[in-house]
């Protein structure tokens, strides 16, 4: 909330997953972040934290789900 009003997340995925091939680099997952939060992803090797920053980035796109950032997809 902000001002006592609802906002929408600045970051918003909803059910996102990514495959290379046979191999699921992110499985699917749901997320917001609201302005202003700050948020640490931790997880070990190959756990997909640099998938999950490439979804948020528009590097790479989903195979399932939805990536919206700050209201527009």
């Amino acid at each position: 909330m902000k001002n006592g009003r609802k906002t929408s997340p600045i970051v918003f995925l909803g059910r996102v997953g990514k495959r290379y091939g046979d191999i699921v680099a992110l499985a699917p997952l749901s997320l917001e972040i609201e302005e202003g939060e700050r948020v640490a992803i931790l997880g070990p090797s190959g756990s997909g934290k640099t998938t999950l920053l490439h979804l948020i980035g528009g590097i790479v796109q989903p195979d399932e789900g939805k990536v919206v950032l700050g209201g527009h997809r």
